[in-house]
């Protein structure tokens, strides 16, 4: 039996999105977790943000995983980020990949180059 692990009320859905959300509070960086974007999982083109993060300016931080993307963006991937850039500007949507955060160490070097 696995544990479910809760994150503002929500269940972490990837071992990687908890190490982000760790690494975030560290360097003291308010965030919100799954962001329901055009109505979220319940409505059709809605989607799922990961992290909302607060620097003061907000970023759109959407985890990528390699294996659901193989490394790369599918053309739904590329309307969400599109979205993203639509509400959130083109400067402020920094997608992190997996591949990107072996471990703390190389997605707190990623939150310090990316967000601060």
């Amino acid at each position: 039996m696995t544990t479910e692990v809760m994150l503002q009320g929500k269940v972490v859905k990837s071992k990687q999105e908890l190490m982000l959300a760790s690494v975030l509070t560290e360097e003291e960086l308010p965030f919100r977790y799954q962001v329901a974007i055009d109505g979220g999982t319940f409505r059709r083109g809605g989607y799922l943000l990961d992290f909302e993060v607060y620097t003061p300016m907000t970023y759109a931080v959407p985890v990528q995983g390699n294996y659901w993307h193989k490394n790369e963006i599918d053309s739904d991937e590329r309307l969400m980020l599109t979205r993203l850039e639509q509400i959130y500007g083109l400067s402020y949507v920094k997608p992190i990949w997996e591949s990107e955060m072996q471990d703390i160490d190389a997605i707190r070097s990623w939150v310090r180059s990316n967000l601060k």
